[in-house]
């Protein structure tokens, strides 16, 4: 297999490499060989094409996380090559490529995926709308479709202190603020009506971008009850996760850089699944991938046809609720 790395010198591929090696060198047992060849993506066309040519890899890896290479889905539909798209969400080439494994869902099925499962879970509560309407939050819009519009109230960030709550009351509040310092301000006005009503049941949903305020706000987070619907979750407290990194700085004397997806974690849950999959199909991608128990330390990857002319979508996705005491829960989407 290749690694077709979008920038060999940035920060993003070199960890996404090392996790990568930190897998193959979890597999000197396994009873197969890997040929893995890492190619340059700031290279011309021709030249990666060559390369490929060359090479021959059942299957390419690709780091692009915008822009994704058109030339490439083009080589892996023409030479019946798996091409794994692994960072770019705005790439919509596997609805009609067959070649081409979307891991990250995309943004339509992502936010109407999500909408549905909180409607399924806690559309029954009394819902109040927090922040100035996004229109551009398809989750959200999901979700009020879903749920009776009598149970819905809005409200201001700044007029969330004063919304009445009754003691024995269960509240979704739908955040629609994406900075932090509104974050900060619907966290304080929560705390508040806790101290008011403290048998009221309160869940906060947050925007996706919330986790990137895990380690500063984690737990006021776990305080509030907040929920944040998350392609992939990373818990480096978790027993998978401090063994991913105490075999990683091992292996390159640093852990892992902080980042959105982990990008180390990525490269590792990439050559866990990708690896023994494709042996097991003998890369025979009509097969589809063959189904492993997989060592994943950030996301679980659950592989579908779009349909019967498209390739491959991972379908899998989170709710990431955090707890008082710094637990955390991570449900997968159904």
């Amino acid at each position: 297999m290749a690694l077709l790395l979008d920038e060999p010198t940035g920060k993003k591929d070199i960890d996404f490499t090392r996790g990568f090696l930190t897998a193959l060198d979890g597999m000197k047992d396994t009873p197969f060989k890997i040929d893995l060849k890492v190619v340059d993506g700031r290279a011309a066309t021709t030249k990666i094409i060559e390369t490929f040519d060359d090479f021959e890899p059942n299957l390419i890896i690709a780091t692009a996380d915008k822009s994704f290479p058109a030339f490439l889905a083009d080589y892996g539909n023409q030479n019946q090559v798996e091409i794994v798209n692994v960072f770019d969400i705005k790439n919509e080439l596997c609805e009609d490529n067959p070649s081409i494994v979307q891991l990250l869902p995309g943004s339509a099925y992502f936010n109407q995926q999500m909408g549905e499962q909180i409607a399924e879970d806690y559309g029954n509560r009394q819902i109040i709308m927090v922040g100035n309407q996004d229109k551009g939050d398809a989750i959200a819009e999901t979700f009020l479709s879903k749920v009776a519009p009598a149970s819905v109230k809005k409200t201001s960030v700044s007029g969330l202190s004063s919304v009445t709550l009754k003691e024995d009351g269960e509240y979704l509040f739908y955040c629609y603020p994406t900075r932090r310092e509104e974050i900060a301000d619907i966290l304080q006005a929560v705390e508040n009506l806790k101290e008011q009503q403290p048998l009221a049941e309160i869940i906060v949903v947050g925007r996706p971008n919330w986790v990137t305020y895990a380690d500063t706000y984690g737990d006021r987070f776990g305080d509030a009850g907040v929920i944040i619907p998350s392609r992939v979750w990373f818990d480096n407290e978790s027993t998978l996760g401090k063994r991913f990194i105490r075999n990683f700085t091992s292996l390159f004397g640093t852990a892992p850089m902080k980042s959105f997806p982990n990008f180390a974690a990525s490269g590792y849950d990439v050559a866990n699944y990708f690896i023994p999959s494709t042996s097991k199909n003998g890369g025979d991608f009509n097969k589809g991938f063959i189904d492993i128990d997989a060592e994943m330390v950030q996301g679980d990857i659950r592989l579908e046809r779009v349909n019967n002319w498209g390739g491959f979508i991972n379908k899998a996705g989170y709710l990431v609720r955090f707890r008082p005491g710094g637990y955390i829960d991570k449900t997968m989407l159904k």
